[in-house]
């Protein structure tokens, strides 16, 4: 991780005192009603009034320590509080404690520091030197003499002190013995007000008969609410000017409420997660989030590792179990008594260790580990295999980003090379494996799936610790076949090359990829490689043999770019063989989302008679690339077989399901089997439904008006013809107007010229369109003089138009 990056520095996160008083001032844009309160009571405690004294509670990460110096800060800048009241900062953990002796004097380097800190070095010599006066008496006089002095001081500043003690609860701990002086001291030395935090409930302050049952005003710093972390994400933001950001918390809610839950409203850990945010999925998602982990690994072992055992156990077993169980479920994974884990649940549930989650409207409640990071963060540290080593990191991914995103972050995954180092090969692999754990697509998680098996068996070491990184006898069972596959692949790679000695490495390779592309299935290539290097057949009849079934390849597949997409799809052990449709639905998120291969599967279903599943095949190419001529051709080609069949209303309602709400490519269906001159039925209920998702569109009309007129249907063609004039603008004419012409060529064709003529007067088209006018009345007549009665300017383009009309319907025309 480049810290330069990072503008929230990791030191800072943890330790908010580095940060300058401009800097932290800034930052703090939450717990400011928590601030207010505090700070309104400083300023109705009257003079000579012994305080309230509060206790801050929450986990660690809340912002205890942020708060705690945002309140000095806020009295030193308020001008009546700071004449009356003097902050005392502390060492966030005051681990030389051993006595309240010691905690008084603490109290008077605090002291003696802001004196310094201000300007007063006299001052705070002055105290230095009485302390040190003070150090060789007995803990009983100690505890008076620095109490009294701490007091002394107080009155000679004419000022009040505001403790404000971190971590109380180490200290309380530490002086046990002599709390009630402690009480007795805060409840009339009107002098010291007490302001401490603590990262969990202190039996002394809660249980009855204990020395601060009911002493302490208690503040509970919560997680932040989901308004509250848009804001702290806006300033953030704000502060480091990233768009990104901005962009996202104003236009993605949705990601923001995932944050939120994900980090339970920790600021801290949201503060870490924001460097993510800002980097967006163009950066390493997985190293920073580890780097980020591995930030997080104090503050959260020193959660765990506060905890008693009980309660470690049972976080344990719903971090591992990572979705909610209930009580009983705990109980049975750790073969503890329910009741026992019950009341575990209770104390972690109020410590805001552990949430509760309704599992239904009648179920019981379900409890999980409350922030979600943290939850992450366990497991990162505590599984094995490489799917479920990740699943932290699966988790976070599909907790994060939106599928679309996820989507489009695979893809580029897909896309980027690979190091050939075994370190590099592993990582990728296991970021693949976590990625398609996160992916809804099935199609593009295979692919991932597949991309990251290839890179584990191809390189040898990583080969030997297959069955370490994969789950292949458990969870991950389904892998198994591909696996087999790729292995089955690289022996045969490893034979191939044994040639190398006698061939060269030039011409070993170029053996090794026409073997490798070959549209056969593995069993024929391991069969004709045994022949090979039994010497049962030649080098140059093996060739031989793979080239004529390159050439029945190409003839099967029709054109050479499906053919070079299934041979590149079988060479990378992307598809297994030519049934394998998973593969090839894979092959094209692997090959930058070319359909080709899903095009030449579908023909190999069309010469095995399978045109039913050819269809479905290439609806899923279509679906993927509406814009893929190639694949529309072939729908229709499709269809056509299906309809001789007798199958044409259920290959409509399969095409047009697909597309029923896309006029466009209801358009193209419509287009393509009206120039292949190919089932009009089909044409014309795709024109149909165009025309029902945009009635005003002139080119839909237009089309269902030539499948009219090509069908004899020349009342309602003529009908559409004025109604797609009528709704066509000058420049559609004009970059329309071969197509244009194809109608009329239509009406030619059923001797219906004068009628169209007459189409042309109904609408405003006569005189701009004189030309096309003055040729249809001419072919009507069947009089070829009847132009040389008309100005040159009209003869010449209707002489042209007459040729282009009664020229075969479609042919030399533009398409849309």
């Amino acid at each position: 991780m480049n810290l330069q990056e990072y503008p929230l520095r990791d030191t800072a996160v943890y330790n908010p005192h580095l940060l300058s008083k401009s800097e932290l001032v800034d930052l703090f844009s939450v717990r400011t009603e928590m601030l207010e309160l505090l700070l309104e009571d400083l300023t109705h405690c009257k003079a000579g009034q012994v305080p309230q004294h509060h206790l801050i509670l929450g986990q660690r990460g809340m912002g205890k320590t942020m708060l705690l110096r945002r309140l000095s800060f806020a009295i030193e800048d308020d001008p009546k509080l700071s004449k009356v009241w003097l902050p005392l900062t502390f060492p966030e953990e005051q681990y030389n404690v051993g006595g309240l002796s010691d905690f008084w004097f603490n109290c008077i380097d605090a002291l003696g520091d802001t004196l310094d800190a201000r300007g007063d070095a006299d001052a705070a010599e002055d105290i230095d030197n009485k302390v040190d006066a003070l150090q060789s008496l007995e803990e009983g006089e100690r505890v008076r003499e620095a109490l009294a002095l701490l007091v002394k001081i107080s009155s000679h500043l004419k000022m009040r002190f505001v403790l404000l003690v971190d971590n109380v609860d180490l200290i309380l701990d530490r002086i046990t013995s002599q709390d009630w002086a402690l009480r007795e001291v805060l409840s009339e030395e009107s002098a010291i007000l007490l302001i401490g935090a603590s990262s969990s409930a202190m039996e002394t302050t809660y249980k009855y008969g204990r020395t601060f049952y009911e002493f302490f005003q208690i503040h509970e710093l919560s997680g932040l609410s989901l308004g509250a972390t848009s804001h702290l994400l806006s300033r953030y933001a704000e502060r480091w000017e990233n768009e990104e950001v901005l962009r996202v918390v104003r236009r993605e809610p949705e990601r923001i409420r995932t944050l939120h839950t994900l980090t339970g409203g920790n600021p801290r850990t949201l503060t870490l997660l924001y460097n993510i945010l800002a980097r967006g999925l163009d950066g390493d998602v997985r190293t920073d989030l580890e780097n980020l982990l591995d930030l997080c690994t104090p503050l959260y072992k020193a959660r765990l590792e506060a905890l008693p055992p009980q309660q470690q156990r049972v976080v344990h077993a719903l971090a591992d179990h990572w979705h909610p169980a209930t009580a009983a479920r705990v109980s049975e994974d750790l073969r503890m008594d329910v009741k026992v884990v019950s009341s575990q649940l209770t104390r972690l549930v109020r410590d805001g260790v552990v949430e509760k989650v309704p599992l239904g409207p009648k179920s019981k409640t379900g409890f999980q580990v409350a922030e979600r990071f943290f939850n992450i963060w366990y497991l990162m540290r505590t599984t094995r295999r490489a799917r479920r080593r990740l699943i932290w990191l699966v988790e976070f991914l599909r907790m994060f980003y939106n599928p679309v995103q996820l989507r489009l972050h695979a893809f580029n995954h897909l896309g980027k090379g690979v190091a050939h180092e075994t370190k590099d090969r592993l990582r990728h692999a296991e970021y693949r494996l976590a990625l398609a754990g996160a992916i809804e697509i099935s199609a593009l998680r295979l692919a991932l799936e597949t991309s990251g098996i290839n890179l584990i068996i191809e390189d040898g070491i990583l080969r030997g610790r297959l069955n370490e990184l994969l789950d292949l006898d458990g969870e991950e069972a389904g892998l198994l076949p591909r696996v087999e596959h790729k292995r089955r692949f690289e022996a045969l790679r490893e034979q191939v090359y044994l040639l190398e000695a006698d061939l060269g490495a030039e011409a070993a390779e170029e053996l090794w990829s026409q073997v490798a592309g070959s549209l056969i299935k593995i069993s024929y290539k391991e069969m004709l490689v045994q022949t090979l290097l039994q010497n049962d057949i030649s080098l140059d009849i093996f060739r031989k043999i793979l080239g004529k079934f390159d050439t029945l390849s190409r003839e099967l597949v029709r054109t050479e770019e499906r053919f070079l997409a299934l041979r590149e799809a079988l060479a990378n052990c992307y598809m297994t063989d030519l049934s394998d449709f998973d593969g090839a639905m894979s092959a094209v998120f692997q090959l930058g989302g070319d359909v080709a291969p899903l095009e030449g599967l579908a023909c190999v279903n069309i010469v095995n008679g399978n045109a039913d599943r050819a269809l479905e095949i290439v609806c899923e190419a279509v679906e993927v690339e509406p814009e893929s001529a190639s694949a529309w051709e072939l729908a229709i080609e499709v269809l056509d077989l299906l309809c001789y069949h007798d199958a044409g209303d259920d290959a409509v309602q399969k095409l047009m399901t697909l597309i029923n709400d896309d006029g466009d490519a209801l358009n193209e269906v419509a287009w393509r089997s009206f120039l292949l001159s190919r089932d009009f039925d089909v044409g014309e209920v795709a024109a149909r439904r165009a025309i029902e998702v945009d009635s005003d569109n002139a080119l839909y009309i237009h089309i269902l008006a030539c499948i009219l007129a090509r069908k004899g249907d020349w009342s309602e063609a003529s009908e559409r013809a004025i109604d797609f004039i009528r709704a066509g603008s000058e420049i559609f004419f004009e970059e329309n107007w071969p197509d244009i012409l194809i109608f009329f060529q239509e009406a030619v064709a059923i001797d219906k010229s004068r009628e169209a003529a007459q189409v042309i007067d109904e609408t405003s088209m006569a005189e701009r369109w004189q030309p096309l006018r003055a040729a249809l009345e001419s072919i009507a007549l069947d009089d070829p003089n009847y132009l040389l009665r008309l100005a040159p300017e009209v003869r010449q383009p209707a002489e042209e138009i007459i040729r282009t009309l009664k020229s075969q319907p479609g042919q030399q025309v533009a398409e849309p």
